[in-house]
């Protein structure tokens, strides 16, 4: 159960970053070009950002997915940790995610979800 209830809170992970995404591309297209220019460092770290948790990031622990899973928009709290951890020269995407979840702030920083999903506490209390 441990194991299918984490993957299950992967899924839901993998399906509020491509949330996240879509609603960047929104953001993205109501952008001059001279803006999006400006904002180029900004739109690799989404991407960046979103390609490593999509795809590279192995989710060994059920604690990060559950703390990103109260987040509205995950995606923005670990790209805004990897500009950071690329600014101090921390060029290391899984620093990035520690950092998110490691932090006292994040829950305070960030907007939390806005549903209240069941499914997901049950999910939590499984893996946790």
């Amino acid at each position: 159960m441990r194991n299918e209830a984490k993957n299950q809170l992967r899924n839901h992970l993998m399906e509020r970053l491509e949330d996240n995404l879509l609603d960047f591309h929104t953001y993205l297209n109501s952008l001059s070009r001279t803006d999006l220019i400006v904002k180029a460092g900004r739109i690799a770290a989404v991407y960046e950002a979103y390609f490593f948790m999509t795809n590279r990031h192995a989710w060994e622990d059920a604690s990060e997915l559950a703390l990103l899973l109260l987040l509205q928009n995950p995606l923005t709290a670990v790209a805004d940790a990897w500009e950071a951890a690329r600014a101090d020269n921390l060029c290391d995407m899984e620093y990035a995610i520690a950092e998110v979840y490691d932090s006292e702030d994040t829950l305070s920083e960030y907007p939390l979800a806005t549903e209240s999903c069941v499914a997901l506490t049950d999910l939590f209390d499984a893996v946790l």
